[in-house]
């Protein structure tokens, strides 16, 4: 189990820095929402380690997913505060990619 969250980690977080490698810049508030992101991924190791311990319990496997959906939406809320009117986001990136149309 330990090592499944740990490749989810791996793969949200090389994804995550795919994805930020578009800033030209960042500021506080960017800076924070991402450290947010960072505790939520940091909590669902916490409860990986507790599915370990518990062995399956339904609690759980349920926080785990919560904590892991909530480091996905703290994601895209950077995203969202980062490319509003191009406030952090190089000049280079295309229009299409500031609203989620990777094509």
């Amino acid at each position: 189990m330990l090592l499944v969250g740990l490749v989810l980690i791996l793969v949200y977080w090389g994804q995550s820095n795919k994805l930020f490698g578009n800033l030209a810049r960042t500021d506080g508030p960017h800076a924070a929402i991402s450290v947010f992101q960072v505790v939520f991924l940091l909590v669902y190791l916490y409860f990986v380690g507790l599915d370990i311990r518990f062995e399956g319990d339904r609690s759980v496997l349920f926080l785990q997913s919560l904590s892991l959906a909530l480091a996905g939406f703290v994601a895209v809320a950077a995203w969202a505060y980062a490319g509003k009117n191009r406030r952090l986001v190089s000049e280079e990136e295309p229009e299409a990619c500031l609203r989620g149309d990777h094509r």
